[in-house]
């Protein structure tokens, strides 16, 4: 190739765009709609049933319909919708209290039971803190002792002792470097 000449390039090739259509309504905006739609069919459908209940003398049944609409149909809807309105973008699961769920005597036990082994964990994680410490303390001395750097190594070796005094390696070091 002489110097004039180039190198064929790839070029992928150019994407097609197709016309985008704007779109009149979202899907959010058709479900909202939908939901007022259907809350409002079903208050209608309630209002019928406890008018109907009054007036008939199938009214117990009538009635009964009508709470059962009532509760887990108009209610469910309603909620959903004020809390779209009210409070949007925010989910509460299960409310929890500090002895469970709702004060379920079963969970407070288990809650206390916790909170008493809480303080018997937290001192557990301290001694296990201070072992590890020791040991990392005893590690940096023998290492400062194989260095022939006396001075580190008595100190390293003070704190292992500090942090876990009932370890005899620890205290025969101690010995050792103060003799």
């Amino acid at each position: 190739m002489s110097a004039g000449e180039r190198l064929p390039e790839y070029r992928p090739p150019a994407k097609m765009r197709l016309p985008q259509r704007r779109r009149v309504f979202s899907i959010e905006t058709i479900d909202q709609v939908l939901v007022v739609v259907s809350t409002v069919a079903v208050g209608l459908l309630a209002v019928v049933l406890f008018r109907q209940g009054l007036s008939i003398s199938w009214s117990v049944l009538y009635l009964l319909v009508f709470w059962a609409v009532l509760a887990y149909l108009a209610l469910p809807r309603v909620h959903r919708l004020l809390s779209t309105i009210y409070v949007p973008d925010y989910f509460i699961g299960r409310t929890h209290t500090p002895d469970g769920l709702l004060g379920d005597p079963v969970r407070r036990r288990e809650y206390d039971f916790r909170l008493r082994r809480a303080g018997q964990e937290a001192e557990e994680v301290e001694q296990v803190h201070r072992a590890l410490r020791a040991a990392t303390a005893f590690q940096k001395a023998d290492v400062f002792l194989k260095r022939n750097n006396l001075p580190a190594a008595e100190l390293e070796a003070k704190r292992a002792l500090a942090d876990d005094p009932n370890q005899a390696d620890y205290i025969a070091l101690v010995a050792w470097l103060d003799a």
